[in-house]
């Protein structure tokens, strides 16, 4: 993750240079693999000098992660909680269908999310755990201790692998078919916590 530093996260100059070095990686990528690309690489073609890159950033794989964090950390955000909360009940698709699942992707991040999920794959799973317990959450679903890490790593993994395969292109799954899957797997495994009483219902 990036690191701490002096200057407020919201000071122009360290957006500013984030957005440098992120744009830099975003364009070697283009040219060799994740793999090949060195910080030095990166600093050079930012125009900065090495010493900056480690002011903002652990790693390149820290670098990596802010390139698809947004894309995580908001999974579940951009649908909307009382649709979200209908559909889990009463299972009405309609709800979810009218929420235009198939922009959840934006196909300018599909290339980000494949590299990091091949090289900081437990980064973006925890990401994805915390999201899905927040959205849980923000819906009013509570889910006892001991079991919401291991639910929501459950749920995670199936969506994970659902994200490869339909990036991947080895299936005909549209964004939209994906999306919709990663929900009815969400409704099962809430059903299921709600019957062996491990996930209570909102109050009210």
């Amino acid at each position: 993750m990036s690191k701490e530093l002096v200057d407020s996260p919201l000071d122009p100059r360290v957006r500013r240079t984030r957005r440098w070095l992120q744009k830099a990686l975003v364009d070697l990528l283009r040219e060799k693999s994740f793999s090949e690309i060195s910080i030095t690489d990166m600093t050079k073609q930012a125009d900065l000098a090495r010493v900056t890159f480690y002011q903002h950033f652990e790693s390149k794989e820290a670098l990596l992660l802010t390139l698809v964090s947004d894309f995580f950390a908001q999974m579940y955000q951009v649908l909307d909680a009382a649709k979200l909360k209908r559909f889990i009940e009463l299972g009405n698709y309609d709800d979810v269908q009218e929420m235009q699942l198939g922009r959840w992707i934006d196909p300018a991040e599909t290339n980000h999310i494949l590299i990091a999920l091949r090289h900081i794959g437990p980064a973006v799973r925890q990401l994805a755990v915390v999201s899905f317990l927040n959205a849980l959450s923000q819906i009013g679903y509570q889910i006892a201790d001991q079991e919401a890490e291991a639910l929501a790593t459950y749920h995670v993994s199936g969506v994970l692998s659902l994200l490869e395969i339909g990036l991947n292109s080895d299936l005909a799954v549209s964004q939209e078919e994906i999306s919709l899957l990663t929900l009815r797997f969400m409704r099962i495994l809430i059903q299921d916590g709600l019957e062996s009483g491990s996930i209570r219902r909102p109050i009210g």
